[in-house]
């Protein structure tokens, strides 16, 4: 697929005239004659040159699987964008291709067990001719800051950003493509990514997208949308220091139940999420518009654990090198994320002391998470009578017991787990 770069050449025309007029040359006989009269100088007409686009905004509404998203386009920004007519020349967006649009942002399935992916789409579909790139993104800690996901609870409390927003790691894999009528620009958004999830209960989400061009330009008029926002959603947004909603393109509200869930509940949503994470052939890990990588990033910025064994299986191939079998899951503070670093056998005998000591802490993800590595690391179990992995198993008391057993393996077992050719 062929990406363009087109550039905008700006050709200013100056157009000015020059008149001269000669004295006349004095008579023969010295007499002075009287002044020649003035000579009317025509004026040039000055260059005709082309009008900018006035600023302002295209407002556009849709509706996908029963909720609206209300969007507001800014005219005369710079956008990639061929006409086929003629396909090597980029221009700006006319009010009239703007109003070929469909954005909508868009949820699956409303009601989540807790641990669950959260995933929301956003889509770009055109019903006119010609391509488009993206050229508006902001990545920061990995996800695409021109997006903007809040969360609040049935108490009317906002669920914390996952990221500090002062202390922010720089990069990120940013999308690319080409789109067309035939090729819509899909972004899949893990909301794990964006708001703290750690309890059940029913919540709202709003969703929205903003301009970065708009956003750099302080003379561009505000987005009509900030009027049409709940005015608690602009205080928030202005509280997090997001800029308020002046640049924002799009809007959307969404009512989830995130609820806790039985065992049976439990073993099935981690298969039907362990089979949709592999489904088909694998695009490249960071490709936004593959649901695949978005409930991957969901489970490593989950504040739960839930899918510790999917996140090993898959990242053998990335962190499982030569003389490091085995993997050690935490949670990175500067991403604030679960990171995994490959551990040598010497190294894995350093932390396993402390595992079997985590089986009787206090938080479950932590006695759960110590006793994954335990289990996985020495293939030995000692109490463990249920199914797989979960987050809320061992209990305090089942830890206890465990970790009576543990220790007396640990000893008998340490110098021999050591030298254990892999």
């Amino acid at each position: 697929m062929q990406v363009r770069n087109p550039c905008l050449i700006v050709l200013v025309g100056v157009s000015f005239c020059i008149g001269c007029n000669e004295a006349p040359e004095k008579p023969a006989d010295s007499q002075q004659s009287a002044p020649a009269p003035p000579v009317a100088q025509k004026e040039t007409p000055p260059a005709k040159t082309e009008s900018p686009q006035k600023r302002g905004w295209v407002s556009l509404s849709a509706t996908s699987q029963g909720v609206e998203t209300i969007s507001a386009l800014p005219v005369a920004v710079p956008h990639r964008f061929w006409s086929k007519i003629d396909p090597d020349q980029g221009i700006e967006w006319s009010e009239q291709n703007l109003r070929l649009f469909r954005r909508t942002f868009s949820m699956d399935q409303t009601t989540f067990l807790l641990g669950e992916p959260i995933l929301v789409r956003f889509q770009i579909e055109f019903s006119g001719d010609g391509e488009w790139e993206i050229d508006d993104w902001f990545y920061v800690n990995n996800r695409d800051e021109t997006f903007i996901i809040l969360m609040r609870d049935e108490h009317g409390n906002w669920l914390p950003d996952r990221f500090d927003l002062i202390r922010r790691l720089g990069g990120g894999h940013g999308p690319d493509g080409v789109f067309s009528s035939q090729v819509p620009e899909i972004h899949y958004l893990p909301v794990q990514q964006y708001c703290a999830v750690t309890e059940p209960g029913q919540y709202e989400i709003f969703c929205m997208k903003q301009s970065m061009h708009v956003g750099w330009d302080n003379q561009y008029p505000p987005s009509p949308l900030a009027k049409k926002m709940p005015p608690d959603v602009l205080k928030e947004l202005k509280q997090r220091n997001y800029g308020g909603a002046n640049s924002v393109t799009d809007f959307a509200k969404f009512k989830i139940h995130i609820k806790q869930w039985s065992p049976d509940e439990y073993t099935r949503m981690i298969q039907k999420w362990t089979d949709l994470a592999a489904a088909g052939e694998d695009s490249t890990h960071e490709n936004h518009r593959d649901q695949k990588p978005a409930i991957r990033r969901a489970w490593r910025y989950s504040l739960q654990n839930d899918f510790l064994p999917q996140m090993q299986e898959w990242n053998r191939q990335y962190t499982i090198y030569e003389g490091h079998p085995f993997q050690r899951f935490y949670i990175w503070e500067a991403a604030d994320a679960w990171r995994s670093d490959p551990t040598t056998r010497a190294e894995a005998a350093e932390f396993i002391p402390q595992f079997i000591e985590d089986l009787t802490a206090e938080s479950d993800i932590a006695r759960s998470t110590a006793e994954f590595h335990l289990r996985a690391w020495t293939k030995q179990s000692f109490g463990h009578d249920w199914q797989g992995h979960r987050p809320d198993r061992p209990t305090s008391q089942e830890g206890e017991q465990m970790q009576v057993a543990w220790k007396e393996w640990w000893e008998k077992n340490r110098d021999s787990f050591v030298k254990q050719v892999p």
